[in-house]
């Protein structure tokens, strides 16, 4: 009995660490393009820390998905290898093997615990945070004059230099349907942390319909002594729920316990998602289903555990559900599915 219980919760584990880095390394190919796509003027180290703080900002996801690959992996392995066939004849069914699956599930439902509790929430401050810095960072002032640069939002800057000194700056942006070229003699950082331009002239040119034949109508012109281009940054306050500190949060109001429900919702997917896999793992002996059949199903069945989860959440912060229902119905929901699915092949055996 131990035999099979210490090779089971090992080869999950195995399982699980082989799939991990594959999905973190994918993640971080995603995340990064889009790094790259809107971080537009910030060095490639700022890029490559902001990749950290989403990798972890998003590590509870990782561990379940990984968990439930593992389990899945797991059985699916034993089958195709006709494993399963001799636990069998021992009189063990595919009930016993829920113990060691749990027994491997419990300690990374607790550090997805963790995770959801303390480090994803930290990991969204952070970057934040480190966003905002970068965002101050590639000021207009901060490019090298005599090139064109751009920010993060895609304005375009040019600025002209004499001696060391700016004397011209040239800002091209777009708002809403509006193109702004703003022509200005100097640039300067106000005391409360904003950037203003000074003394220049402002044209707004709004752009026309595909039926017109001019591409722009005639811009309107405004002269500025002072222009704020970037914001001063904003108060200290309350930020928003998913990156606040758990003992911040409030029961009463909504998005903070739609918070709640979240976190606590994602170790207890970890180990339902451990439950429910051996379910979907059963497949012909050496036949080609084997194991691609219970990592397709696994990777399924936390896809649409994961969006349950989404639709709890918002419906919990739009206070069209109560909590513990957010709590109770993406698990009774994604087990009832893995059960449906995995119960003819039980009731061939």
């Amino acid at each position: 009995m131990l035999i099979y219980r210490r090779a089971h919760a090992v080869s999950c584990a195995r399982h699980a660490g082989a799939v991990l880095p594959i999905i973190v390394g994918v993640a971080a190919l995603v995340f990064l393009s889009r790094l790259l796509a809107d971080a537009a003027g910030f060095p490639p180290a700022a890029a490559l820390k902001l990749l950290g703080f989403t990798l972890l900002q998003y590590a509870p996801q990782f561990l379940t998905v990984s968990v439930a690959a593992g389990v899945a992996l797991a059985l699916a392995r034993a089958f195709n290898e006709m494993e399963m066939d001799a636990w069998f004849s021992l009189g063990l069914g595919l009930r016993h093997f829920v113990f060691p699956a749990m027994l491997f599930a419990l300690p990374v439902a607790l550090l997805t615990a963790a995770l959801s509790v303390e480090g994803s929430p930290w990991a969204a401050r952070a970057g934040d945070e480190f966003r905002a810095a970068l965002s101050r960072s590639v000021a207009p002032e901060n490019l090298r004059p005599g090139v064109f640069g751009r920010d993060r939002d895609g304005n375009a800057y040019f600025i002209e230099s004499e001696d060391g000194e700016i004397s011209g700056v040239f800002l091209a942006r777009r708002k809403g349907d509006l193109h702004e070229v703003i022509l200005s003699g100097g640039i300067r950082r106000a005391p409360d942390g904003g950037v203003r331009l000074e003394s220049g002239r402002l044209y707004r040119i709004p752009q026309l319909s595909d039926e017109s034949e001019d591409a722009f109508a005639p811009a309107d012109r405004m002269a500025f002594d002072e222009l704020e281009i970037i914001p001063p940054p904003s108060e200290e306050g309350e930020r928003r729920a998913r990156a606040r500190l758990w003992e911040n949060l409030r029961w009463d109001i909504p998005a903070d316990r739609a918070e709640m429900v979240w976190r606590v919702n994602m170790p207890l997917s970890v180990l339902l998602l451990a439950l429910c896999a051996p379910l979907l793992t059963r497949g012909r002996p050496r036949g080609r289903t084997g194991r691609g059949h219970g990592f397709a199903a696994a990777l399924l069945l936390f896809a649409f555990h994961l969006n349950l989860l989404y639709l709890a959440r918002d419906a919990v912060a739009d206070e069209t559900a109560p909590g513990w229902l957010g709590m109770l119905f993406p698990h009774l929901m994604a087990g009832g599915a893995a059960l449906a699915l995995g119960l003819p092949g039980l009731l061939r055996r």
